[in-house]
């Protein structure tokens, strides 16, 4: 059965969510799409966990109204409506409710409010609060005039691990997407750091291998500590520099990476690091590469004449770019 989600994520990622949509429910089909959110319809299993979604809502009612009173006529809506229901499970005490707008103009009638709350509280049997709760009900003005409520899908759990690192899991789950995870692959992330891009596939792409390999000996006990909390063999952890001429892998498929914006050899200066990068990515015979590169940084001149752009997404704080080898 399908049902009307409602999903937020990074500014940007708009054209590559539509994919990663279809590629998760082929059936799937998506009705508004924004910069930073996606209104569609999908599998009632479809998994937002350990996705590109920063959050994610079941949609209960959905009207069409711009202006002052779109959030009252939302509210009326529901009000009048009679086939909807909300089951919380007993351990369930009390549910959060947020009224949430895009447009400031946007006006909430006391009243209507008030009736609302009632009913809900009737509906749910549930007290209502605005500050906490272990569900969450919401109403949402669009600017576009779009108005929803909706029940919060809570995702957050399978990321705690790798929350706040140098990439955020959403954006390490796109770059690897980018790489079309496959089994039977050898991958390398050669540039590991805190291992966060190599958790996301090996958590994601369950048939995706990855070697998340780190130079510095400080950060490997924390990847591999990563790595063990996991449980998956497709995750392993090296200590090399990819570099040196001493890097044992002499044979990779594809490379996923965030390419360091900070360089501690204060004798190889960034732009020399991604040229040495990419000529032996390209000596390698690497067919694919998904990298992000910091918005200040630049691979125009790296990659010339070795890898062509097939993909780029912009992001707030990355370029991520799918690379192929150039024939």
């Amino acid at each position: 059965m399908k049902k009307l989600y409602y999903a937020t994520f990074e500014k940007g990622l708009d054209e590559i969510v539509k994919k990663i949509i279809k590629k998760q429910d082929k059936n799937s089909f998506i009705k508004k799409l924004y910069a930073d959110a996606v209104l569609f319809f999908g599998d009632e299993y479809f998994k937002f966990s350990g996705n590109c979604f920063k959050s994610a809502y079941t949609v209960i009612d959905i009207t069409q109204k711009d202006g002052m009173g779109a959030l009252n006529m939302a509210m009326k809506h529901l009000l009048e409506k009679k086939d909807w229901h909300i089951n919380f499970s007993k351990d369930v005490k009390k549910f959060k409710l947020l009224f949430l707008k895009e447009d400031s103009k946007v006006a909430v009638d006391a009243k209507l409010k008030q009736a609302v709350e009632a009913m809900l509280s009737k509906k749910t049997k549930r007290q209502i609060s605005y500050m906490q709760g272990t569900e969450e009900l919401a109403f949402l003005a669009k600017e576009d005039g779009t108005n929803l409520f909706m029940r919060k899908v809570f995702i957050e759990y399978e990321y705690k691990n790798v929350r706040n690192l140098q990439v955020e899991p959403e954006t390490a789950y796109v770059l690897n997407f980018l790489s079309e995870p496959a089994a039977s692959e050898a991958v390398v992330d050669p540039f590991s750091f805190d291992g966060a891009v190599a958790y996301v596939r090996a958590l994601s792409f369950k048939k995706a291998n990855v070697i998340a390999n780190e130079k510095e000996q400080e950060n490997v006990q924390d990847i591999k500590k990563l790595a063990k909390s996991l449980k998956e063999k497709s995750f392993s952890v090296m200590n090399y520099d990819f570099l040196s001429d001493k890097f044992p892998i002499k044979f990779i498929d594809k490379i996923v990476t965030v390419l360091p914006s900070i360089n501690y050899d204060f004798e190889v200066s960034l732009s020399k690091l991604y040229e040495e990068f990419f000529k032996k990515a390209f000596a390698l015979n690497v067919k694919v590469i998904a990298v992000a590169v910091h918005k200040s940084m630049d691979i125009t001149n790296a990659i010339k004449g070795k890898f062509e752009v097939e993909t780029k997404v912009m992001t707030q704080k990355f370029n991520l770019f799918k690379l192929k080898l150039s024939k």
